[in-house]
C-alpha cells in the first residue's frame, strides 16, 4: 500500500513537471522570433514600391512588419518609413487603427511583466492616435516598437536563463538529458540571433549567460555516456585474460601429469 502511494506521488509529480515544461516551451515558442528570409524582405519592399492603393500596401506592410527588429529591417528602415508615410497619406485613420491594434496586443501580453512601463507605452499609443502628422506617427510607432521589442527579448532571455539554472540545480540525478540539451540549444540560438533586440539582451546578460552555459555543459558531459570507448577496447583485454587462464590451466595439468609419471 505504501509503495503504491509513493508510486502515485512520483507519477503525479512527473506529470506536473511535464505540464510545466510544456507551458514553458509554449511561452518560449510564442516569444521566440522565427528565422526569417532576408531575401524575402527585399522582395516585399520592392513589391510595395509598385503599389498605389492603401489596401495593397497594407497587406504587404503587414508582412514586412514581421521582420521588425531584424538587422535587414533596420538596414531598410528609411525605405520602409517612406512606404508607411505613403500609406498614411492614403488613409491616415485606418493606418493608425491598424498600428494601435497590433502594438497594443503585444503590450497587453507584457503588462504583468513590465509593470509601469506598460502604462507609459499605452500613453505613447494614445499620442499616436491623436496626431495626424505622418512623421510624428511613424516616429512614435518606431519608438514604441523598439521598447516593446526590447522588453520581449529581455523577458525571453531571462526566462531561458532561469529555466537552465533550475535544470542545473536539480543536478545529475534529477535531470532528463533531452530536456537539458533542448534548453542548451534554445539559449545558444538566442545568443546567435540576428534580431537586434535579442543581440542587445545577450550583450546585457553575457556574463550570466556564459556562466550558466558552462555549468550546463559540465552537467551534460556528466550525464552523457562516453562514446569514445570502442567495444573492441573492452573485448581485447577480456580475450587476453581468457587466453592466460587457459594457458595456466594447461601448464598446471602438464605438471601434474609429469609428477604422476
Amino acid at each position: 500500500m505504501k509503495t503504491r502511494i509513493l508510486s502515485d506521488i512520483r507519477i503525479k509529480r512527473a506529470a506536473k513537471q511535464g505540464n510545466k515544461r510544456k507551458r514553458d516551451d509554449n511561452d518560449n515558442k510564442e516569444n521566440k522570433k522565427p528565422k526569417l528570409d532576408t531575401n524575402k524582405l527585399t522582395q516585399l519592399i520592392n513589391e510595395a514600391k509598385t503599389k498605389n492603393t492603401y489596401e495593397e500596401l497594407a497587406l504587404i506592410l503587414l508582412q514586412i512588419e514581421t521582420y521588425e527588429g531584424e538587422k535587414a529591417y533596420h538596414d531598410n528602415k528609411d525605405t520602409i518609413k517612406t512606404l508607411k508615410s505613403k500609406m498614411i497619406g492614403l488613409n491616415n485613420g485606418d493606418y493608425k487603427i491598424q498600428v494601435v491594434q497590433r502594438i497594443k496586443g503585444r503590450i497587453d501580453k507584457l503588462a504583468d511583466k513590465i509593470g509601469t512601463q506598460s502604462q507609459t507605452l499605452l500613453n505613447k499609443l494614445e499620442q499616436l492616435k491623436n496626431t495626424s502628422d505622418a512623421n510624428e506617427i511613424t516616429r512614435l510607432e518606431e519608438e514604441i516598437n523598439q521598447e516593446v521589442g526590447q522588453s520581449e527579448a529581455n523577458i525571453l532571455l531571462d526566462k531561458l536563463i532561469n529555466e537552465l539554472q533550475v535544470i542545473v540545480k536539480r543536478g545529475k540525478n534529477g535531470n532528463d538529458v533531452q530536456e537539458l540539451n533542448s534548453k542548451l540549444a534554445e539559449i545558444k540560438d538566442f545568443a546567435k540571433s540576428t534580431n537586434t533586440y535579442q543581440q542587445a539582451s545577450y550583450s546585457r546578460s553575457k556574463e550570466k549567460v556564459e556562466k550558466v552555459l558552462s555549468e550546463a555543459e559540465n552537467l551534460n558531459n556528466q550525464q552523457t555516456p562516453d562514446k569514445g570507448i570502442e567495444p573492441w577496447k573492452i573485448i581485447v583485454p577480456a580475450s587476453l585474460i581468457g587466453g592466460l587462464l587457459i594457458t595456466a590451466l594447461i601448464i598446471t595439468r602438464s605438471r601434474r601429469k609429469n609428477k604422476i609419471e
